[in-house]
């Protein structure tokens, strides 16, 4: 029978299954060069998008949001290089997914995903920045100085995810280690923060940015690249939930024991889960057009028009103004004429 078969079958220190059909060295001689890859395709796009930074600087326009481009980047480049180095570490020292060497996979990835938040940190600023300077400069909705509402939105939920995330992801990356914790516990609440982070939080901040750009900005030229980015950033949203779901409904089934191939599908949908949350954030940037504020990363508040309360207001106050200039230019007048002296 099959399940005789599979038990008799010896398996080697790479194979995965009861059956031994996938073998974790060549899954992971793969994932390294893909990461290697990914790492330089983020470092030559970066290395463009300054340089078309700085190329049309504009007087007034400040270079320290064109710098957030740049790290972004640089801070998802570092994530993809410690995720290429965990496989490169799996195959010099490690044995197995969870455990059996020197080195336990998954420990830099786990940091990796710290840096890579970070990241996301970085873009969700620059964007909502690039939406109220937008707003502020068209006045397509008056707010009192605190900016939209959804932009606002976008800008705290990446803080938060970014805070977050950081102490739970070196936790997870502690416990692969005999030092006392719980693994199982560990890993179980990591897949809930990742649950919580990246599929709700994740989708609820693509929704806010995609309202923002397509309802509160919307018919506003200069905000064409939030609308590309948001869009771009609601489908990668998409296929990423769909990802998370089918992972875990696989990873629930008996097949994930038992069959190999069944189990290296499992850990590639893994991969390409998080290599989506990568290629993602350079996506937002290239969506936009060349000279577009959020892929330059300019905010020029130079020509951001300052905050008033109400133009029929304003209008009200100029002409009351000019009215008592008037008035007391004709009272002044008449008391300086021939005419009044000789009264």
């Amino acid at each position: 029978s099959r399940e005789g078969d599979m038990a008799t079958k010896e398996c080697g220190p790479w194979d995965e299954g009861l059956d031994c059909t996938f073998n974790l060295n060549k899954f992971h001689s793969a994932l390294m060069v893909v990461w290697l890859a990914t790492l330089c395709v983020l470092l030559r796009w970066r290395h463009k998008l300054l340089a078309a930074g700085a190329a049309p600087a504009r007087a007034g326009a400040p270079a320290a949001a064109g710098s957030r481009v740049g790290r972004s980047l640089l801070w998802a480049s570092a994530s993809a290089l410690l995720c290429g180095l965990d496989s490169l570490l799996s195959l010099a020292w490690a044995r197995a997914v969870l455990g059996g060497g020197a080195y336990r996979t998954g420990t830099l990835s786990l940091l990796g995903t710290a840096l890579l938040a970070a990241a996301w940190r970085l873009f969700g600023a620059l964007w909502a920045d690039v939406a109220d300077g937008v707003n502020e400069k068209h006045r397509v909705h008056r707010v009192r100085g605190r900016g939209l509402a959804m932009a606002r939105i976008v800008r705290r939920g990446h803080s938060l995810v970014a805070l977050c995330h950081l102490p739970v992801a070196v936790v997870a990356a502690v416990s692969l280690y005999p030092v006392g914790l719980a693994l199982k516990r560990t890993l179980m609440v990591l897949v809930g923060w990742c649950f919580v982070a990246a599929c709700v939080i994740g989708s609820a901040l693509a929704l806010a940015a995609w309202l923002c750009a397509n309802r509160t900005l919307a018919g506003v030229a200069e905000a064409n690249g939030l609308r590309a980015s948001a869009g771009v950033r609601l489908k990668a949203q998409c296929i990423f939930n769909a990802l998370w779901f089918t992972t875990g409904l696989l990873f629930l089934r008996r097949e994930f024991i038992e069959r190999g191939d069944f189990r290296g599908t499992v850990y590639v949908l893994a991969f390409v889960m998080l290599w989506v949350l990568h290629a993602q954030l350079l996506a937002c940037f290239l969506a936009c057009d060349v000279e577009d504020p959020l892929r330059v990363g300019r905010v020029d508040k130079a020509e951001r028009l300052p905050h008033q309360p109400s133009e029929s207001l304003g209008d009200s106050r100029e002409l009351l103004e000019r009215a008592g200039e008037t008035g007391s230019r004709s009272i002044s007048e008449a008391q300086t004429s021939p005419c009044s002296s000789g009264f």
